[in-house]
């Protein structure tokens, strides 16, 4: 009884060893690696999104658009584009949402 409880004790302090050096990794070096940090655009900061018409792209669209960024969008589907750009302008007040539309794969 006396060896199972010491072992259950080292088990449950090496647990919370482990979490607490994960804790402090990710404090000290967190910020570099892009965890648990959120982009904030400085003045007149572009995110160009290829692909935006997508399904994938558009949602990486919105989420920079959410930040603030100006955006440059990318894409061979004009209309798509248009319309992603009306949005954009909009809901969040983007200033300059510039379309390119290029007629071929990258």
């Amino acid at each position: 009884m006396f060896t199972f409880f010491w072992g259950i004790l080292s088990v449950v302090l090496g647990i919370k060893l482990v979490l607490f050096l994960v804790h402090l990794l990710l404090a000290k070096f967190g910020r570099n690696i892009g965890l648990g940090t959120k982009w904030t655009p400085d003045k007149g900061e572009y995110a160009m999104i290829v692909g935006a018409s997508g399904a994938v792209g558009s949602e990486y669209a919105r989420e920079f658009a959410s930040m603030g960024f100006n955006l440059l969008l990318i894409s061979r589907n004009a209309a798509k584009l248009e319309k992603l750009a009306a949005e954009f302008k909009e809901k969040y007040k983007i200033k300059d949402v510039s379309v390119v539309v290029i007629p071929a794969e990258l």
